[in-house]
């Protein structure tokens, strides 16, 4: 099986937003980059855009598409695309999640269990801040 998502990396100035999966949801306790999948036939941006309205009641500065990242879970094939967003705050956590943070993206990398499929994308992040 394979979905589609959207995400984005918050940015509030220089650090990230991360938000932390429910209780009781797929990977429970686990943080990631706010999103969700697309509609059938939907565009990646206009997804992003109404999970992240959904999701956290927010309208962030979309500024880039980074690409798709794909990702092998043992059920599932997920094609992650992946934008750069700048908030002004940090928005607090909506249904699907418990708890939100920023912070300095290699601390939140080495000290926060991510989901899986975020954590090749948040390395890449790293990378491509280091390089600027």
């Amino acid at each position: 099986m394979e979905i589609e998502v959207s995400c984005a990396i918050l940015q509030l100035g220089v650090e990230i937003c991360a938000y932390r999966r429910a209780p009781g949801r797929a990977l429970e306790e686990h943080w990631e980059f706010p999103g969700g999948k697309l509609e059938d036939g939907e565009d990646p941006l206009k997804a992003l855009e109404r999970e992240l309205a959904e999701e956290l009641s927010i309208q962030p500065e979309i500024t880039q598409y980074l690409g798709v990242f794909p990702f092998e879970y043992p059920q599932t094939w997920v094609k992650l695309h992946v934008f750069l967003a700048k908030v002004k705050q940090l928005p607090p956590p909506g249904a699907d999640h418990d708890m939100a943070i920023s912070g300095d993206p290699q601390i939140l990398l080495e000290n926060l269990r991510w989901a899986p499929a975020d954590i090749p994308v948040l390395k890449a992040y790293i990378a491509r801040i280091q390089e600027a």
